[in-house]
C-alpha cells in the first residue's frame, strides 16, 4: 500500500521517528498505524492513508532530531504550538 501511496509521501510527511528509513523495522509503524488505528476508521487501507497523508500536521524539527530518544513533554507541545 505505501509504494501505491507513494513511499516518498509518507517518508516527508509521515515519517517513522524512531528509526531511519534503511531500517528493516520503518514501515513497521505504517503497519502498525493501520492495525491499530485504520482498521477502526470504517475506510479502505488506501482511502485512510490518503486521509491521513491529505490532513498531516508536519513533524516538528525537535522530534526528527531526537531519532528516538525521548523528547522532554514541555518541549514536544510548544514544538505543536501548545
Amino acid at each position: 500500500m505505501i509504494d501505491e501511496l507513494g513511499r516518498e509521501r509518507f517518508l516527508q510527511h509521515w515519517p517513522n521517528v524512531k528509526f531511519p528509513p534503511s531500517s528493516p523495522e520503518y514501515d513497521d509503524f505504517w503497519v502498525h498505524e493501520w492495525t491499530k488505528h485504520g482498521t477502526c476508521s470504517g475506510l479502505s487501507q488506501k482511502d485512510y492513508f490518503e486521509s491521513a497523508l491529505e490532513s498531516y500536521v508536519p513533524t516538528p524539527a525537535l522530534v526528527k532530531m531526537a531519532e528516538g530518544a525521548k523528547v522532554p513533554k514541555k518541549e514536544l507541545i510548544a514544538a505543536y504550538g501548545g
